[in-house]
């Protein structure tokens, strides 16, 4: 049991270093880019995509 736990917690905190990596910078860079092109429905949806594909 301990051990598989362990495991999960490894893949959280991996995830989570790549989330903060260059893949995150652009995702801010893709983020802000739809936002000043199209406006603010684009944000949101760019924000969305990046969240699922992340």
């Amino acid at each position: 049991m301990g051990n598989t736990q362990t495991l999960g917690f490894r893949i959280r905190w991996s995830l989570s270093e790549n989330f903060t990596s260059w893949k995150f910078i652009g995702f801010l860079i893709i983020w802000i880019l739809g936002c000043d092109f199209v406006g603010f429905w684009t944000l949101d949806f760019t924000f969305i995509y990046g969240l699922l594909f992340l």
